[in-house]
């Protein structure tokens, strides 16, 4: 069987998490996209300009419904897909306790964090990493 793999992350630039997961279904893993990139969140007009900063501020802060319901539609795909492998490309939006009832869902999948950046550099924003680092 192949192993199973969850890949979550932003899906916005296809060099980054699509490239990867172009990388692993050519050495034969099953891979699955967890992104919200396209969840089409920001709407156009004068009337959304509201929830248009709402929305970016949920984005900014990594707080809100916007945030939790990431969090938990992740839960959701975890529990249908059932994984061998779930990696985290670059991901700041997955709260660490999402993580931790992933891993109590399923003890055995092994679970991956990739940053292309440095999460612990001196120079680092303290909310933008708070998910990641926690």
């Amino acid at each position: 069987r192949k192993k199973i793999i969850l890949l979550v992350g932003n899906y916005n630039w296809d060099w980054y998490e699509e490239a990867c997961c172009d990388a692993l279904e050519s050495l034969g893993y099953e891979i699955h996209r967890y992104g919200w990139f396209n969840l089409k969140l920001l709407k156009k007009g004068f009337i959304f300009l509201i929830i248009n900063t709402l929305v970016k501020i949920q984005f900014r802060y990594y707080i809100g419904p916007i945030i939790d319901k990431i969090n938990n539609n992740l839960i959701k795909n975890f529990n249908a897909i059932k994984p061998d492998i779930v990696w985290f490309y670059n991901v700041k939006l997955i709260k660490s306790k999402t993580i931790l009832k992933l891993k109590k869902l399923n003890k055995k999948c092994i679970f991956v964090q990739y940053s292309n950046d440095n999460p612990f550099s001196y120079k680092r924003d303290n909310h933008y990493w708070k998910h990641y680092i926690k």
